[in-house]
């Protein structure tokens, strides 16, 4: 009978520096994706990619995965954050992928290793890019009476000129089951509903807001409401993020549509 070895990182859990200049962190494997938003808040940065699975999830395993969340149209899945990462070969050499500066010379191997599910060795560290905070975010929350309407709005969207720090449709099982289960106010009796998340300088995003809450309405949404404080817009999120999870529970045919796949099938993409 074969057995097999199951190498656990669990134990590689220090974040060994924050460096708020650099805007970088050095981390290990085991830590928390949301573990290194907190040790740099106090400098205003923050780690961008946020998996659903964001409180419990590590680092190490986003690496192996490729993590994004709701928020890699904007900021990037990990591949886009992560600057290097020391690996320890299937021979016992250790190799140091990528550099602590844009760019590193010869083949991008950083970029293979992140979605190589551990197959190409074992991520012993991990240095990771860090952004500064928004300064505001706002998040629209509109209603369709059909989910085709929605998906054809996110083209409109980005067609607009608008990149959003955050954008995802969900159909009406995902909103029922999401609402069940988060009670984040979504609207039961929608087809469809897309949340989009301007962030950035409040000037800005407040003009952005009125220019995507036009191409909303001339894409037929039913209803458009804006998220009235912070614990109202994590709310909306909660609800996106929990939807996987409760679908497993509730409906195999539940959708929670990403939308850098919905932009990438778009004509105005």
């Amino acid at each position: 009978m074969e057995q097999g070895v199951l190498l656990v990182m669990s134990r590689f859990n220090q974040i060994l520096s924050v460096d708020p200049d650099a805007r970088m962190a050095r981390v290990q494997p085991g830590v928390r994706n949301l573990a290194i938003s907190e040790a740099a808040a106090p400098y205003g940065l923050y780690y961008a990619p946020d998996p659903s699975s964001q409180i419990a999830c590590s680092i190490g395993g986003n690496v192996a995965e490729n993590a994004g969340g709701v928020h890699c149209l904007k900021y990037g899945l990990t591949v886009h954050n992560v600057m290097r990462v020391d690996v320890l070969t299937i021979e016992g050499e250790t190799m140091t992928l990528g550099a602590e500066s844009l760019d590193a010379p010869g083949f991008d191997l950083l970029a293979l290793m992140n979605g190589s599910e551990g197959m190409l060795g074992v991520v012993t560290e991990i240095t990771v890019k860090l952004l500064p905070k928004p300064e505001t975010a706002k998040v629209l929350m509109a209603s369709f009476d059909d989910v085709e309407k929605a998906g054809r709005a996110v083209g409109d969207i980005i067609a607009a000129g608008i990149i959003p720090g955050g954008l995802e449709m969900m159909d009406k099982l995902a909103i029922k089951a999401a609402e069940d289960f988060v009670k984040a106010g979504y609207p039961l009796d929608a087809e469809a509903i897309l949340l989009c998340e301007l962030d950035g300088v409040e000037a800005d995003v407040d003009d952005d807001c009125d220019t995507v809450r036009r191409v909303l309405e001339k894409a037929g949404a039913t209803n458009i409401q804006q998220a009235r404080d912070e614990a109202e817009r994590a709310k909306f999120w909660a609800g996106r993020k929990n939807a996987f999870r409760r679908s497993a529970v509730c409906h195999p045919t539940i959708t929670a549509w990403t939308v850098p796949f919905l932009a990438a099938n778009s004509r105005a993409y």
